[in-house]
């Protein structure tokens, strides 16, 4: 099965490679959109939102993005319930929230570039201006140390090495601390490797909130040390319901079995290697 995977991978490079030139000149449309101003419209659930241009919204037309990840949103989220986006990137996962209904939206953006496209598409909708509120901090382990990021807009929250622009971080106690909610939360984490950097505030987080559900990207890949962050989310994993996001129950060893293999393209991967989305929940429901 992941031959299978490597195969679809490369022969998806080679089109991308064919058709580069007329994806250079749609994003060279797009810079222009942004430089003057210009908002895309986007159909999202029935509700038609003004977006910032960008190239996602073009896939997003096309096909059903992640319909898991939303799939657990709408299963999870309430009129009670508090949606915090960590890697919220251009909003997507936010607006389906708003969409879905929650009573509040945190949405955190550690790229700079990112989080200008994602606070221009926020402001620019009524319905999510009153109901979300931006940061640009990138969740990490330590509060007030510098992360320096480059000028490239990326879905990748935290592995720039270059060093053009530069933010301050704060840990995920801190963070929840400061917004003061400590009920009903639906805490999606999609940090692109640095979820390794808060698995120690995650574990605390897990005991300190009620009514916790936790959607976690995983990405092995990108961890410096594999086997000690595996332990680490293992230790989190106890005493926590988990389940794979099409609601299949997740046992340790199954876990840490994907966390470990050598496999490029495991079968329960995507296209782009072994990345896979859990859930986490401590919630007792009536």
């Amino acid at each position: 099965m992941h031959k299978n995977k490597f195969i679809k991978f490369t022969f998806s490079k080679l089109v991308r490679e064919i058709i580069r030139p007329y994806y250079q000149f749609l994003n060279f449309v797009i810079k222009i959109k942004r430089f003057s101003g210009f908002y895309d419209k986007i159909n999202i659930l029935n509700t038609t939102f003004r977006v910032t241009p960008h190239e996602f919204w073009r896939e997003y037309k096309r096909e059903s993005w992640e319909p898991e990840t939303y799939a657990n949103i709408k299963k999870y989220l309430s009129s009670e319930t508090t949606f915090i986006d960590l890697g919220a990137w251009v909003g997507i996962c936010s607006m389906w929230a708003s969409e879905i209904g929650c009573k509040k939206i945190h949405a955190v953006e550690a790229n700079p570039i990112s989080y200008k496209l994602l606070q221009k598409t926020i402001n620019a909708n009524k319905s999510l201006r009153e109901l979300v509120t931006l940061s640009n901090k990138c969740v990490s382990n330590e509060d007030g140390d510098i992360v320096k990021f480059g000028k490239k807009i990326s879905s990748n929250s935290m592995i720039s090495k270059e060093g053009h622009y530069e933010v301050s971080t704060i840990s995920l106690r801190s963070y929840i601390d400061d917004i003061g909610i400590f009920n009903n939360i639906f805490l999606k984490i999609d940090i692109e490797g640095a979820e390794q950097l808060i698995l120690e505030d995650l574990k605390i987080v897990s005991k300190s909130v009620k009514n916790l559900n936790i959607f976690l990207a995983v990405h092995p890949p990108f961890w410096d040390n594999k086997t000690y962050t595996c332990e680490k989310l293992m230790s989190i994993c106890k005493g926590l319901k988990m389940t794979s996001p099409s609601g299949d129950d997740l046992c340790e060893s199954k876990l840490r079995k994907m966390i470990m293999t050598n496999q490029d393209f495991p079968n329960w991967g995507t296209l782009y290697g072994n990345f896979f989305e859990i859930m986490l929940s401590n919630e007792t429901r009536k």
